[in-house]
């Protein structure tokens, strides 16, 4: 999607996804949307999900060229919502590009679900045409999208909408919600071969284990002696 450069950022792996952003240009930024199924069938998950996509957030913000930390701007959408208008295809730009991590985090973890109607291929195609994608060719440009129903649902053909984003030198990475073969079956892997990104998912079935550690005690402690110093107001 870019030219490859002599230099390149430093390559990270983070759950199997590769990201390496290629400058020869310490201007070059890093642009990020953020496309959310909160639809019903999202419940159980949604956790999930959000720790991912921070993960993802929190990796880019490690990366550095020549020494240098590059802009970062991140965008969030939520789709497939019925507190969404259905005349936007249940689509709803909750920030567009923007700096401010810690307003990214607050809205991201506030996301709860409802409904409905999960469009990618519409929710895709917004967020190429609203956000301010940077028109620098050593920008590196990226959407994740992350949901757990077939990625061909809506009127817009997916495959459309994937050919303009790598025209625009987008690349759509797809993370979907559930058994790595069913997001296969419901075309979530063809949509991120389409979009020159990854295929991802995450483990419905995963279960949060708790590892006891020497230091649990002493955490705690620490934790009330902190408390006490609060006052309400």
């Amino acid at each position: 999607m870019k030219k490859f450069a002599q230099r390149i950022f430093q390559g990270i792996i983070v759950f199997g996804l590769s990201f390496t952003a290629f400058s020869q240009n310490q201007n070059g930024n890093i642009q990020i949307a953020i496309l959310f199924d909160t639809s019903n069938s999202m419940d159980g998950l949604l956790e999930q999900a959000k720790s991912r996509i921070w993960t993802i957030v929190n990796t880019m913000s490690t990366l550095r060229y020549n020494g240098q930390i590059p802009k970062i701007e991140i965008a969030l959408y939520d789709y497939g919502n019925d507190n969404i208008t259905a005349n936007k295809d249940f689509v709803r730009q909750i920030l567009p590009l923007t700096g401010d991590l810690d307003l990214i985090s607050q809205k991201l973890f506030g996301l709860t679900t409802r409904g409905g109607s999960e469009f990618c291929g519409a929710v895709i195609s917004y967020s190429l045409k609203e956000l301010e994608w940077s028109s620098n060719p050593n920008s590196m440009k990226m959407i994740y999208i992350a949901g757990n129903e077939p990625f061909n649902q809506g009127t817009l053909n997916y495959k459309e909408v994937m050919k303009t984003a790598v025209k625009q030198n987008i690349q759509v990475n797809t993370i979907y919600c559930g058994d790595y073969q069913q997001g296969i079956t419901e075309f979530w892997y063809d949509g991120s071969q389409l979009g020159k990104g990854e295929y991802s998912n995450i483990n419905s079935n995963l279960v949060v284990k708790h590892y006891d550690t020497p230091y649990d005690q002493q955490i705690r402690s620490y934790n009330d002696s902190l408390n006490r110093t609060y006052y309400g107001f």
